[in-house]
């Protein structure tokens, strides 16, 4: 066992001693004449000095052994393999914090190929619930979606019913504003309670907007709210994206009261400076409608159009 073991630790000295003469010749680097070997050991002081200026660069170690060898060596003999390298991104495709997913999620670039644009007739697909893409375990299990609260608006003019428009409230987004417009829907006047019952729309453009709900003096002076005077805005997320959207009039920043309008095109210039609470699901035509008959340029309705009733569709409550 011992001459074993002796045979074994000699034959590796062997190997050794053959590596070491293999790996003895030192490499004569292209233009630089510095030496590159294992035949030198540097002592522990020379280990503590600063690197020299020179830098060996793989290009360099390239040529040094090809002239060697005498061949031309390929860069792609010394590439790093595939799999190492990183995949370069194609222009256009640079890592952005709009392009990030997370597990599971669609990134918000991607998100908005999806989601259509074209709200110049009607919004309303506009943020409908569930979407797969933006709500993908919801959309699976509806019982998980809380639906919006629907309400009603019903349109008269000299005692003589118009018909009816049925507004989405986007309480997931605005619950706050959304609840003062229900409280002003459902409220009773003969009990003093703040309504929009018998409430006018006291400025009327085609092909822009009608305003109403000043429950005080009825002409957009004024208007209350159910936490008083005014309230603050609540969000700007969501866009004054068509004809329908239901949006809070103000005054300027957080000056919200009773007053809303519902837009009859597109006003992306109020997206930031009003808050969007709900939008139109039924009554398209009798909008355009109304606001053809009864508006003006001026914005002064041709005749009293007003809210003859009001409340929350039955069985949609928050």
């Amino acid at each position: 066992s011992e001459w074993g073991s002796g045979h074994k630790r000699a034959a590796w000295h062997r190997r050794w001693k053959g590596a070491e003469q293999r790996m003895d010749s030192d490499v004569q680097v292209a233009g630089e004449g510095d030496r590159i070997g294992v035949d030198h050991v540097a002592p522990v002081e020379e280990l503590s000095r600063p690197p020299s200026s020179k830098s060996v660069s793989f290009t360099d170690v390239q040529r040094a052994l090809s002239s060697r060898e005498g061949q031309r060596t390929s860069s792609s003999q010394f590439a790093e393999p595939a799999e190492w390298r990183e995949k370069e991104e194609p222009i256009g495709k640079k890592d952005t914090v709009l392009s990030r997913r997370s597990a599971g999620s669609t990134p918000f670039n991607e998100r908005l190929e999806h989601r259509s644009q074209d709200y110049s007739r009607t919004v309303e697909h506009y943020r409908s619930l569930p979407s797969v893409t933006d709500y993908p375990y919801q959309a699976r299990n509806p019982a998980l979606v809380k639906p919006n609260p629907l309400v009603f608006l019903e349109l008269e003019c000299a005692e003589t019913g118009l018909g009816k428009l049925t507004f989405e409230l986007f309480a997931d987004s605005v619950p706050r504003t959304v609840e003062n417009f229900i409280r002003l829907c459902e409220g009773d006047p003969q009990k003093g309670e703040l309504s929009y019952k018998l409430c006018r729309f006291h400025r009327i453009i085609p092909g822009f907007m009608m305003v109403g709900g000043d429950i005080v003096s009825g002409d957009g002076s004024a208007g209350m709210s159910i936490y008083g005077p005014t309230f603050p805005d609540e969000s700007f997320e969501l866009q004054h994206v068509g004809p329908g959207i239901l949006t809070m009039v103000n005054n300027g920043p957080d000056t919200n009261n009773s007053q809303f309008a519902i837009l009859l095109d597109r006003a992306e210039w109020l997206d930031g400076r009003s808050v969007v609470f709900g939008k139109l699901v039924v009554g398209y035509d009798l909008l355009h409608k109304t606001a053809n008959k009864y508006g003006s340029k001026n914005g002064n309705p041709t005749a009293e159009l007003f809210i003859g009733s009001c409340g929350v569709d039955p069985g949609q409550r928050l």
